[in-house]
């Protein structure tokens, strides 16, 4: 999935006043209000400021979770790996580590999608 698959929920964006938008979110570093713009505006206006990308908090927790998978994943298919302290060279994870990043990655995503149905 993409950035452009999931809204900014409680986000307005500050030119065009598009609230929940979908795409990408862009946040003035240098505005000391939350002044926010969705991708339709950051080229018409605010062009003096630095802005940011704010990643939506449920596409992190979608990649989040396909690494702390793939970090099981490598862990099950390689049975020479009996040491619980082993990491994963990639995210750093040990098998712990993945289990408990898929709860919490599964329940961001589910509080996500019940904000939607909201």
């Amino acid at each position: 999935r993409r950035a452009h698959d999931f809204r900014h929920l409680g986000i307005m964006c500050n030119n065009c006043e598009e609230e929940d938008f979908y795409g990408i979110r862009y946040h003035c570093k240098e505005c000391t209000f939350g002044y926010n713009l969705c991708e339709k505006c950051i080229d018409k206006i605010h062009e003096h400021h630095t802005f940011e990308i704010i990643p939506n908090p449920c596409l992190r927790a979608l990649n989040l979770g396909i690494l702390a998978k793939r970090t099981l994943d490598v862990i099950a298919r390689n049975t020479n790996i009996h040491d619980h302290k082993w990491r994963d060279p990639i995210t750093g994870w040990t098998k712990i580590d993945a289990e408990n990043m898929v709860k919490q990655t599964q329940k961001e995503q589910d509080e996500y999608n019940t904000q939607l149905q909201k």
